[in-house]
């Protein structure tokens, strides 16, 4: 995972945007890092991180998921645990975090079922899970979303060149296309369905 924290991607971001000069910054700390958290809801959604939860069955065959910190949608179930290799129910997620197990063979009451669930990624001021690869990408993100944001807010104001939104939105529409066909790039090199209904 990339050491990097929501300051230091911010500073990329203005970097990229040569938006360095702090006693005149077009865009607030606040509005980059909006920009910031909508790159990587999207980033999210190609690439999620992997993780399980463990949870004891009970009579129902249907387990409510959904409070699970930052539950995206459920790649598989496995029971009975460990196996090799590992063994895997039918299920199904119509609702986020509602995952109804279909097997005829179900889990007793009092044993682990585990669940594979995509989960959000974060960025915050002392941590990231983006992986320091895929960083550039989520500043590209940031980028585009910015430039577009910035050409709505120029249209129609004083002292703003009567190009610089047609510009802007020039500029943010091709980062948006290079971010969009990266993504893409990356949701067919990584396998991710994204789909909220899953089957194992």
């Amino acid at each position: 995972m990339g050491m990097t924290t929501l300051v230091t991607m911010r500073a990329a971001v203005r970097q990229d945007l040569r938006d360095t000069d702090a006693a005149g910054y077009k865009w607030t700390d606040e509005e980059l890092d909006r920009h910031l958290q909508r790159a990587l809801a999207d980033y999210t959604q190609v690439a999620p991180l992997m993780a399980t939860t463990t949870v004891v069955a009970g009579a129902s065959a249907s387990y409510d998921l959904s409070a699970t910190p930052g539950w995206l949608w459920c790649e598989r179930v496995e029971y009975p645990l460990d196996g090799r290799p590992r063994a895997t129910v039918i299920f199904e997620e119509v609702v986020r975090g509602q995952v109804t197990l279909l097997d005829e063979a179900l889990p007793s009451v009092g044993e682990n079922v585990r669940f594979w669930y995509a989960k959000e990624h974060t960025l915050d001021a002392v941590s990231s899970t983006v992986p320091y690869e895929d960083e550039p990408l989520l500043v590209l993100g940031a980028v585009a979303y910015a430039l577009l944001a910035y050409a709505d807010y120029a249209i129609g104001r004083v002292g703003v060149s009567y190009r610089d939104p047609g510009d802007y939105r020039e500029l943010g529409l091709a980062r948006e296309q290079e971010f969009a066909a990266r993504l893409d790039l990356l949701r067919r090199s990584t396998g991710w369905t994204g789909r909220l209904v899953s089957w194992g």
